[in-house]
Parts: structure tokens; sequence; C-alpha cells
């Protein structure tokens, strides 16, 4: 039978949209135990130290890794290898452990793993561990990378280029040459960040009468997977099975390595329980007056992966202040007796009653502001004066997003609306100027 110009019917379809999948989260083991990663807040810092006594003496936490206790016996992740075929082509991987040790070089990087019985001690256990960071400057400029002068962030490699390749073919030279006109331009391939819709996870199962590791990865390349493990935890391929279960989508980012596809493994072999671990997403509660028609967060709501706490805009204003402010509560009259009020305390003062609120702070406060000097100092424009201030103050970690930077002393202090001591990072934003027009029309 030719299958040339004939419809071919697709088997996959029908499990995937009458809901009957199966993805990594969907499996469950006996005696499953569940790892969460501790992750670098800044992009750039010298590790001082990892102190994660507290997180393991909470009940239900089985273990928590750091680089000293893989050192030795886990290695730095694998990099891809490429054939080089020009004389002026070249690779500098940089290392990159699984754990961090002594520096992180973006935020996000891993710097130590807990196992508990259940994910939410697992992820209650990461609260728990202090990482003492000395932040050094972020590289954030490809083109300032490349420059001389440039600060290395990998000094073994001694330079920030981790990969040139140049490609032609025929005789480019003679072909400008001839050209009648030629013209030079720069390209930049913008920055991409891959969402697919199921987070990546792994669940490792070590059954040491078999001497059999089943590995189930929401992955692309199962086979490179395996191959890898294999040399990293020095266990004949025999011995391991690694599964792809169905994939909620990769644009490519499954068919990579990351720290965590060595690291469940290698905790199921040494605890000789079974290990899940899901990537999270990092928005668990969205306060706000209003959340507008906002598509994701709708979708998280609805799944149940987002709360949402409609506070009223007065009473949002002021919980941020009060945070920012050290003050941990205030009563307030707004609010009494609506939902608002349900499940805090009320009390009467002077005939009237009030909620008691709870202050509102950050980890990370994100503002704009229209000019900065190099010393934190911030000053706002129009309406970004009514709330940026206040949660400039309320965040342990500011970053401002500004117009202009200009040097200390530029700025009239007077018009200073944030002091610098309440900014830790800036960064100068390219902003769209939309401009709004009025057409005049004669009579």
């Amino acid at each position: 039978m030719s299958y040339i110009g004939q419809p071919v019917k697709r088997f996959e379809d029908a499990p995937l949209v009458t809901g009957k999948g199966s993805f990594v989260d969907d499996i469950t083991l006996p005696n499953m135990l569940h790892a969460a990663v501790l992750r670098s807040d800044h992009a750039h810092a010298l590790v001082r130290s990892v102190d994660v006594s507290r997180a393991r003496n909470l009940p239900g936490v089985v273990a928590v890794l750091t680089a000293a206790d893989i050192e030795g016996v886990l290695g730095d992740l694998p990099a891809r290898h490429m054939i080089l075929d020009g004389p002026d082509d070249e690779m500098n991987p940089p290392q990159h452990p699984l754990l961090a040790k002594d520096k992180v070089c973006y935020v996000g990087q891993a710097v130590a793993i807990v196992v508990a019985e259940d994910r939410h001690l697992a992820e209650e256990a990461l609260e728990l561990i202090t990482v003492d960071y000395e932040p050094l400057p972020p590289m954030m400029d490809p083109y300032e990378a490349v420059k001389d002068n440039a600060a290395v962030i990998h000094p073994h490699i001694g330079t920030n280029v981790a990969m040139r390749v140049r490609q032609q073919g025929g005789d480019v030279a003679a072909a400008f040459a001839q050209a009648d006109h030629v013209v030079r331009q720069q390209y930049d391939s913008q920055r991409i960040a891959l969402v697919p819709m199921e987070n990546r996870g792994i669940i490792a199962d070590y059954q040491a009468a078999e001497g059999m590791l089943t590995v189930w990865n929401s992955t692309q390349a199962p086979h490179r997977v395996k191959g890898y493990l294999s040399q990293a935890l020095n266990r004949p391929e025999e011995g391991l099975r690694v599964i792809a279960p169905d994939v909620g989508g990769s644009f490519g980012m499954k068919d990579c390595l990351f720290p965590e596809d060595f690291l469940i493994p290698y905790l199921s072999i040494m605890l000789e329980r079974p290990i899940k671990w899901l990537e999270n997403r990092q928005i668990k509660t969205m306060i706000g007056s209003y959340v507008g028609e906002n598509a994701l967060f709708e979708q998280l709501f609805i799944s149940g992966e987002m709360e949402v706490i409609l506070t009223p805009q007065g009473t949002l204003a002021e919980k941020i202040r009060a945070g920012g402010a050290g003050i941990p509560a205030f009563y307030t009259a707004t609010g009494y007796g609506t939902d608002v009020a349900k499940g805090k305390d009320t009390r009467e003062f002077n005939g009237r009653n009030y909620v008691l609120e709870e202050s509102l702070t950050a980890d990370y406060s994100l503002v704009k502001a229209w000019k900065a000097d190099t010393m934190g100092n911030l000053v706002y424009r129009m309406t970004a004066q009514n709330f940026n201030p206040m949660m400039a103050t309320a965040g342990k970690i500011t970053v401002a997003e500004v117009e202009e930077i200009v040097e200390p002393g530029e700025l009239d202090p007077e018009h200073i609306h944030t002091p610098g001591i309440f900014v830790q990072r800036l960064i100068k934003g390219t902003f769209e100027k939309r401009i709004e027009q009025r057409t005049i029309r004669s009579t």
C-alpha cells in the first residue's frame, strides 16, 4: 500500500484530547519522596557559605545536598560535543557544576537540593537554607562582554566567548568586490524564553535487588539522557532505563541536559527510594486591587495553581507602605462587613468597626522610574509617584528600571522620591514612547 497522497490516521491524538495522556506528574510510585531545588537569586556572585543545618533538622526532610556533598562523586554538567571545521572556530564550554560551589553565574543556578516526604515540606525546607553571597557585577551586554577589558565570568576559560563559528562558501571576498551595492547591518537575535505547557519533571526509581535504575524524564532525548547518566553514575547502560512519557511541549528546552537530570537519579540510588522532582512556577499568589484581562493569570487561577487575593486599592497601598516601614499589621475601616474581612480579626474603636490587615513585603520589588543616579536615588514621573516609592521600600531586593542614569549630584535632592539605600539593582531600560495624537480639523 502506498501512503503517497493518502491521509494518515494519527494514533497519538485520542488519549491526549480525551485526558488520558500520561505525563511525569501523573506517575505515582509507592514510598515516593519529593525533591525541591534552591536556586540563586543573583546573576553573578561569590558563594561564601551555604548553611543547611536548619533544613536538615526539619521533620520530614530526608536529605539535603550541596556542592560539598557531591564533590568527587558527581562531575560537572557535560557539554555537548561539536565538530568544528574552520581554522578560526573555537569551543570554550564553561564548567557547569551540578550544584554551585564557589560562585553562581546566573539567576536560577542550582545551589542546593532537598528531598522530603512531600513536595510542600521540601519547598518549606528551602526557606531554611541560608546562603551568604558576595554580589559581583553582572555582565548584561554581549557586546561589552567581548571587549578586551571586560570582566571574565569564567576565569578558567580566559574569555567570555563560549563558541565562535565562521561559516562561508565560495569566494566571499570576490563576491563582495563585484557587488553593485553592499549593505552592512548588524542583526540581533532576541533572547528566547522557553515556556512549554508542561514543566520539566523527573522520577527516578532504583531497585537495589535488581541493580536497575528506572528514570521517567520529560525529555525529547531519552537515549542521550541514558548515555550521559551511564557515564556520570558509572553504571552500565544495561542497568538503566530512561522512559519519556507524554511530553507537554518543549521548543528545544527538553533536548538539553540540566543538573536535575543527574541529581534525582543519584539521590534515588543513595536513598534507595523513588524520588519525584517537578519544576514549578514561581508565582504562587497574586495580590492586587485589579487583575485585568490576563489570560495566564486566569488559567493559573482556574487550575488552582495560583491564589488570587483581591484587595481594595487604598488598603493595598497602605499594606505596602506598612511593609516598607516595618509595621507588621494595622486596622482599617475599609472592607469591614464585606468578603474582604472574612477570616480576619475585627475590632471596634470609638464606635466604628475596623479590620486587621497584615502588611505586604516582597522578596523582589520591580519598579520603573524616570531618572536615577549611580547611587540608586530615584525620581519618578506623574502617576508613578503613587505606588512605586512605597513598593521600593517594601522589597528585600529592589530592582529599578529607569530611562536615564546620571552621576551623583546631578539630581536635585528636593526631587528625589526614593533614596538609594532602598535600591539594590539599576537597569537602564528601553522604553517605547507611545504618543497620543490630537487631530485638529479646520472648519
